[in-house]
């Protein structure tokens, strides 16, 4: 015959199962919240790269009339010019398949709307030491290129013993693209179609974790929250000459 169980209140079993609880719960929700924001954000970037590319001065255009919230992000932009074939900058702790290296950033000159763009060619490989940099070759000529804005998100990691570069010295290494020479006009680089001339390999997820991974988060969060919670029965409902 199974043993009875009856209720018993131990605060210790209580505070600790409701305060975990709670935290565990509110992680998930996190998580559910986090996964609703990328999703959003890769049906946004999709729709912009569904368009149509545009032409440099379209996409002046479009910046000038969007708000601080609706800047042409991830928008494919056609470029006619040509690379400058001086001026390189390496930003630097960049990794690819296991190798570290540096992507490779040149400025565009367009023949269209007479500025200059900043495109991200792609990775290239560190050396065998820091000091030696990548030996990289730039289209001649004028050449139409694909491009997509690009906007980064957050802070870059920056290394303590970063190597300082000279101020007039090509290729120049930098930690972050802040440090590139925008214009006042147009203050975000473009990362090259993989099909134009001059792209080198590389790795541009929209998102770094997808909307399936953290909703996988959210349901551990919620697993845990449960089990919690039935410790917590198993704990207050003792069998009779059991302590709790």
């Amino acid at each position: 015959m199974a043993a009875s169980r009856q209720f018993r209140f131990n605060w210790k079993v209580t505070l600790f199962a409701v305060g975990f609880t709670v935290a565990f719960v509110n992680l998930g929700i996190w998580q559910l919240s986090r996964a609703e924001e990328k999703q959003q954000l890769l049906a946004a970037n999709a729709k912009q790269r569904a368009l149509p590319a545009v032409s440099s001065a379209e996409l002046m255009a479009q910046q000038d009339k969007g708000s601080a919230g609706q800047q042409p992000y991830q928008r494919r932009v056609e470029l006619n010019g040509q690379y400058d074939q001086q001026a390189i900058y390496l930003l630097d702790n960049r990794v690819l398949n296991g190798t570290v290296g540096f992507e490779v950033i040149q400025p565009f000159h367009d023949a269209e709307g007479s500025m200059t763009f900043f495109v991200n060619r792609g990775f290239a490989p560190m050396g065998p030491t820091r000091q030696d940099l990548p030996q990289l070759a730039t289209p001649q000529g004028k050449v139409r290129l694909l491009a997509s804005v690009y906007r980064p998100d957050g802070k870059a990691f920056l290394l303590a013993d970063a190597m300082p570069s000279g101020t007039d010295t090509y290729p120049k290494v930098i930690q972050s693209l802040s440090e590139l020479p925008y214009p006042e006009s147009f203050r975000f680089s473009l990362r090259l179609d993989q099909t134009s001339p001059g792209a080198l390999p590389r790795h541009w997820p929209l998102a770094i974790m997808s909307p399936a991974t953290h909703t996988g988060y959210a349901l551990q969060w919620f697993t845990m929250a449960l089990a919690l919670a039935l410790l917590w029965l198993y704990f207050s409902f003792p069998k009779k000459g059991e302590q709790t």
